[in-house]
């Protein structure tokens, strides 16, 4: 945990598959261990699906596979504790308050089911048997179906304290905000994640002929794109929110900002459709700038800072506005309206400011004069080098090419 919370994925992937195997090895995920009353049959469950979802989500994040199956998971979801009397410690202090969490477990269920989820975006969507025929296969989009009732379903379980859709929620204590914000940020990347697809194909120009024949298939690739980018906005607003309103403290957990920088490169990609207009660019701009101030005010303990990780989304939007293949001048659109456009790019010593006519570190990726290589399509600069800032997909950064998949996969 403190390594997800400390921005270092590779030794939370580790050290949860150390976890995942020792309560496997004691056998708390079987009905025949960890089910029964009492408070210690009560810890056990809470220990499980504690492993359980954090090691989810950091596989999901990762792009790793889990180490649980949960074919071989039978034991009940910790539920909610009746206390009948309030302890005190000697101290005096309240001990019941200082363990709500463990006594009200509907955010240990939601997540629970959130990494329940996870699988089937994992193995549904982005598994390697369905990338040959993505978004031809009917069972692709039936999963989709299913993620998104699944959703539905988990959102309606929710207490109040847990509604993160309801912005006008009474504030609750600091970890009920907490829990509330880490809940909403996981079920909107999900949601994200499930619908991503379809954007990422789209927004490199890449459209199949059935698809331009079937506009029923085009309804449906547009409400998946239009719910990927909604949902990336909703993580942003849930993010800032807590950091600038209901849970300041937050703003020391570094997991939050992967969060965050997932939703800017998520909205990032559909600017470099050729269909982009002005008006709606600047919206995805707004929630980026939105989500750039929030990297800012993070204070995490990680092994990257926050105003360096709000430079490298800087760079990114940057990168997303040369590579839009829109026939219409969206950099001198925004810039009057994000002027931190133009100041992403520090000038060398040596260099006056009037002399660069690109940014610095410029990796041109294909022969010949620069105008020629810019008025190529944007589905040719996929090796996203041009500021050395690297948040691109697994799918486009993937060597894939000894394989045999089809073009828009790339």
């Amino acid at each position: 945990m403190y390594a997800l919370h400390g921005m270092r994925p590779n030794d939370a992937y580790l050290y949860l598959g150390h976890a995942a195997r020792s309560v496997l090895a004691l056998g708390l995920n079987r009905s025949q261990v960890a089910n029964g009353s009492g408070e210690t049959m009560h810890r056990l469950r809470i220990t499980f699906w504690t492993v359980y979802f954090y090691e989810r989500i950091c596989a999901f994040f990762t792009g790793r596979p889990s180490g649980f199956l949960d074919s071989h998971i039978d034991v009940a979801q910790p539920e909610d504790l009746i206390v009948e009397k309030q302890p005190v410690l000697h101290d005096g202090s309240d001990l019941l308050v200082n363990s709500e969490p463990e006594i009200n477990c509907a955010f240990l269920r939601a997540m629970s089911q959130l990494g329940r989820l996870i699988e089937s975006v994992s193995s549904g969507i982005f598994s390697l048997a369905n990338l040959q025929s993505l978004y031809d296969q009917r069972r692709v989009d039936v999963t989709i179906n299913e993620c998104e009732d699944s959703l539905t379903e988990i959102s309606r379980s929710l207490p109040v304290y847990l509604q993160f859709f309801d912005q006008d929620r009474p504030t609750g204590n600091q970890w009920q905000e907490i829990q509330c914000t880490h809940l909403g940020l996981a079920f909107f990347l999900i949601r994200m994640m499930t619908h991503r697809p379809a954007l990422v194909s789209s927004s490199f120009g890449h459209r199949s002929e059935n698809d331009e024949g079937n506009p029923d298939r085009q309804s449906f690739i547009q409400k998946s794109i239009d719910i990927s980018i909604e949902s990336a906005k909703e993580m942003i607003e849930i993010a800032s929110v807590a950091i600038f309103q209901r849970a300041k403290g937050i703003k020391n957990d570094a997991s939050v900002a992967n969060y965050i920088v997932s939703a800017c490169v998520t909205l990032l990609y559909s600017v470099t459709s050729s269909i982009v207009t002005p008006i709606y660019a600047r919206g995805i701009f707004r929630s980026v700038e939105r989500g750039i101030n929030c990297l800012d005010q993070m204070e995490h303990m990680g092994p990257t800072t926050g105003k360096a990780l709000s430079m490298d989304i800087m760079k990114c939007a940057k990168d997303a506005l040369m590579l839009s293949a829109s026939n219409q001048d969206l950099e001198g659109n925004l810039v009057a309206n994000f002027p931190w456009l133009n100041d992403v790019y520090n000038t060398k010593d040596d260099q006056p400011v009037t002399s660069i006519d690109r940014p610095i570190d410029f990796v041109l990726d294909h022969p010949g004069p620069v105008d020629d290589a810019m008025s190529r399509s944007a589905d040719e600069y996929l090796s996203a080098s041009i500021s050395g800032v690297n948040y691109t997909s697994y799918w486009l950064n993937g060597d894939f090419s000894g394989l045999d998949f089809l073009d828009p996969i790339y």
